[in-house]
Parts: C-alpha cells; structure tokens; sequence
C-alpha cells in the first residue's frame, strides 16, 4: 500500500492519497497551520485509517516531500505533541511494517 501527504498553503489544507484504492481526502487546518504541522498531520491521517491499520499486505509506505516532517517522527526526542502523536500512531502500526518514505516534490512513484 502506499499513501501520500501534502499540504496547500494557499488554502491551508492537508490532503492524502492512497495509491491503491485511489482514495482521496483533504482536511482543513485552519489559518495559522504551518507547512511543517500540515505535514505531519498528513502523516497521521494516513496512520489513523482503518484500512490502514487493517491492511494485510506486507508492506505500508508512507510518502512525503517533507524531510522535515520525516525526520521529526522519526526522532526519538520532540517538543511537538502533533509529532509525538504521529510518533505513537506509527510504532502502533509497527507490526504492518510500515515505511515512511521521502519522495522529493512528490515525484510520480
């Protein structure tokens, strides 16, 4: 399975992808949501699927443009409760096997 994240500044939306079902779905962040926390939050809607969480294939890749993003979950140390969440929902994840991936400008996968 592989999903994607990303975020419109213009109108201060998140959005995710989800390559195999073709599923889309944007999520408004208000005003004052910056580029990094509308990543993340990409991120965790991702995570937070049902047919994410319930997916039986060997592997879940989780596609961003957001180094920042990536590597904030990925650290074992954060002040960002949006992040420490993300980090929580993904190592609950963590027996599916999922990857997060960099995928620079969302480059066609």
């Amino acid at each position: 399975m592989q999903s994607m994240g990303d975020f419109n500044a213009h109108i201060s939306r998140a959005g995710i992808y989800l390559g195999n079902s073709g599923v889309q779905q944007s999520y408004s962040l208000g005003s004052y949501a910056t580029v990094f926390q509308a990543e993340v939050f990409a991120i965790l809607m991702v995570a937070q699927r049902e047919d994410v969480k319930n997916c039986t294939e060997e592997r879940i890749f989780i596609c961003s443009n957001s180094q920042a993003a990536l590597r904030a979950i990925s650290s074992p140390r954060t002040r960002s409760m949006l992040v420490q969440e993300c980090g929580y929902v993904l190592e609950s994840l963590a027996r599916q096997k999922v990857g997060l991936v960099w995928v620079p400008g969302h480059m066609e996968m």
